[in-house]
């Protein structure tokens, strides 16, 4: 997938200089983060009091989301004193609530009250060096609120890389924190967050210091976000600001300003921005609310989308194919975690890469005995994946912390045996133990679900056989011919995705691979691997247990094969790559075990996530209006993930799940038509194809 959604990986790093009474000052802009007099006091008076905060909190319904969006993160201020402000109204709210429940009295329940959520968007065009936000957040370290939430900040402060970071600091709080030039990223988010907003942090530094930043298509892009009655404020009362947030259609209103400061603006939505479709082939079914929710899988895809519907509120089922967690394409004994660079930023590069930093988070938070991040070597061995890493590493824009070059020596050194060819190293990426990794990750779903009292129930061993939509519900029928039935429906089945959708308009393509555990002697060169190496297969480090080394080496793929079946011919081939490719000649009585499973791939290497889609006519070249595209109301999938499932499955859930519950995309509005479901019927409609033949 060419383009991107930003032009590079790349970002610049404020430069910054600290004054005598520790207030950061940028010496680009010649301006302060905050106030010399009292920062917290202005911004909370400038952002939280004239946005009507925290009061407008109360009224906040179980499970809704209030959405906050900021131009300028600068040292993460008006985010911290925010996410206090309404940790505070939650804690205000428990408490009545908890009381009226002991007393029998009618009263929402506190656990429904904690699913009241805080969403923050913001954007920064040059983020603060992580050294430089811990002192300036030291600033504030005499406050115990913001003490704490400085603290959590700092240890999810994400990496130099362009683009959307979702950053989960606490079970109600949630931040985006998107590192690009907001007019050049702005009208690309507010495309996929329109009438979203529900208050406007208009910071960053003054626009007689910045006046790039000021100017009318930034006041576009926040009025389309913005949800009637968002409300906005920003501390310049400049007339040209003034203006162009009017001429937007928001309605602006000058106010006292903070301390010596005379006046500053406010304003709010007066009416229900009206987004149009990026995409004049698609018609978006309406959505409804429903109840109840059904996910078919039991692979790393249904463990992570049923983490990220943690919070939904009706009913969820789970049907289990087989008995289990991981039985399919999840189940291998080591799977690797790293991201697919291009040679160029593409936004397969740019998926690729915040998929990986998204996974890498969440596994460690929630699985970390599951999990070894100790660095991933992409092999140069042959000469298509030789120019590919010299191109890469010419573009010299990737954040170091993501990927580097290494010599050979530099390599071997790396890995801890010696290898044949330079590399890429990964240094954060690394290696899941996938059985115990999607295990627990569904395990503390159902206990986060259960503490919160929301009902899910678990059906192993349940073949799905055929999906009917029936009036406002989805049947579901198993192997015994009974049937259930649900408002919503998600396929997180992998390769047999294809055998339950209605039409054949998701081109999910089977792919069969054969991994091979070999057992080692402890002492061997093979059994001193310290990382995963990848060369046309891959090996890695073994596990040891007692005077017993395992590692795994593989994988085949097989296009014409779709069973599970052991081959002993794929054994040999995996030795004979590791040999051919590492130099490594291993014989085949060290085999311990072998698993076959199959792939869900898609032609263009991207998953699929959101609605499905259907067509009502094949392609019909003399009538334009019958080629046309919908789809099916609450039937949903998130397939295709292929070999890097475990880097993929988390961000592609949570952007899934945005998409289920009406809540801000993880994804840019580029990147998720990119991930798409109907992007396939789409470009054959397009190309004038028959979109009922994809398959």
């Amino acid at each position: 997938m060419s383009g991107s959604s930003a032009t590079s990986p790349a970002i610049s790093f404020a430069s910054v200089q600290f004054d005598a009474q520790g207030v950061p000052e940028s010496t680009h802009y010649d301006d302060i983060y905050f106030s010399r007099d009292d920062g917290v006091a202005e911004s909370k008076y400038v952002f939280l009091q004239q946005n009507g905060l925290p009061e407008r909190w109360q009224n906040l319904k179980p499970g809704q989301v209030f959405h906050i969006a900021e131009t300028g993160f600068g040292t993460g201020l008006n985010f911290l004193l925010t996410a206090a402000a309404f940790l505070h109204a939650l804690a205000l709210q428990k408490a009545p609530a908890a009381n009226a429940t002991a007393c029998n009295k009618k009263a929402p329940a506190a656990n429904a009250l904690a699913l009241q959520m805080l969403h923050y968007t913001s954007f920064e065009k040059s983020p603060l060096r992580r050294q430089d936000l811990e002192r300036a957040l030291s600033h504030w370290a005499h406050i115990p609120e913001l003490r704490e939430l400085s603290a959590t900040l700092l240890r999810h402060y994400p990496m130099q890389l362009s683009g959307q970071h979702r950053l989960h600091l606490h079970p109600n709080i949630t931040l985006d924190l998107i590192f690009a030039d907001v007019l050049t990223a702005l009208p690309d988010w507010a495309a996929n967050h329109a009438d979203s907003v529900d208050a406007w942090y208009l910071d960053g530094f003054a626009p007689s210091k910045n006046p790039d930043m000021w100017q009318p298509e930034l006041y576009r892009g926040i009025a389309r976000s913005m949800r009637a009655g968002a409300t906005l404020a920003t501390f310049t009362a400049t007339g040209h600001v003034r203006r162009g947030l009017q001429q937007a259609g928001i309605h602006m209103q000058k106010v006292p300003g903070f301390g010596s400061k005379r006046e500053m603006l406010r304003g709010y939505q007066q009416k229900l921005a009206q987004p149009q479709s990026r995409n004049p082939f698609l018609k978006q079914s309406a959505s409804s609310r429903p109840q109840t929710l059904c996910i078919i899988g039991d692979g790393i895809a249904a463990a992570s989308l049923l983490w990220a519907l943690r919070d939904y509120p009706g009913n969820i089922t789970l049907l289990q194919p087989s008995q289990g967690w991981a039985t399919g394409a999840s189940g291998n004994p080591q799977g690797a975690v790293y991201p697919l660079l291009q040679a160029n930023w593409t936004r397969t590069s740019e998926f690729y890469s915040h998929a990986f930093l998204y996974a890498q988070r969440l596994y460690t938070e929630l699985a970390p005995q599951a999990v070894n991040f100790s660095g991933v070597l992409e092999l140069a061995t042959g000469s298509d994946a030789n120019r590919r890493i010299r191109k890469l590493l010419a573009l010299g824009a990737y954040p170091q912390t993501l990927v580097q070059g290494a010599t050979q020596q530099q390599a071997s050194t790396i890995a801890g045996i010696a290898l044949p060819a330079p590399a890429l190293y990964y240094p954060n990426a690394g290696w899941v133990q996938p059985t115990e990794l999607v295990a627990s990750i569904a395990e503390q779903a159902l206990a986060y679900r259960q503490q919160h009292g929301l009902t899910t129930e678990v059906k192993s061993a349940t073949q799905v056989v055929a999906i009917e939509k029936t009036a406002l519900l989805w049947t579901v029928t198993n192997t015994t011919g009974s049937s259930d039935a649900f408002n919503q429906l998600v396929l997180a089945n992998g390769a047999q995705l294809a055998d339950l959708l209605p039409q054949a308009t998701i081109p999910i393509r089977p792919v069969r691979g054969q991994i091979t555990q070999l057992n080692v002697e402890p002492n061997s060169e093979l059994a001193q691997l310290r990382t995963v190496v990848c060369h046309k297969g891959y090996i890695t480090p073994a596990t040891k247990t007692g005077d017993q080394a395992t590692l795994c080496i593989g994988a085949t793929f097989d296009k014409t094969r779709s069973s599970n079946d052991y081959i002993a011919a794929d054994d040999d081939a995996n030795l004979q790559q590791l040999c051919d490719e590492l130099g490594y000649t291993v014989d085949a009585s060290a085999i311990a075990a072998s698993r076959a499973s199959v792939r869900a791939t898609t032609p263009d290497h991207l998953p699929v996530i959101g609605q499905v889609p259907w067509v009502r006519t094949r392609y019909n070249a003399e009538s334009v209006a019958e080629n046309v595209a919908e789809t099916y109301t609450n039937l949903w999938v998130l397939s295709g993930l292929g070999a890097r499932g475990f880097t993929s499955a988390p961000l592609c859930a949570e952007a899934l799940a945005s998409q289920i519950m009406q809540r801000p995309n993880p994804l840019s509005a580029s990147l998720a038509a990119a991930l798409a479901a109907d992007r396939f019927v789409q470009k054959a409609i397009l190309r004038k194809q028959d979109p009922l033949s994809l398959r």
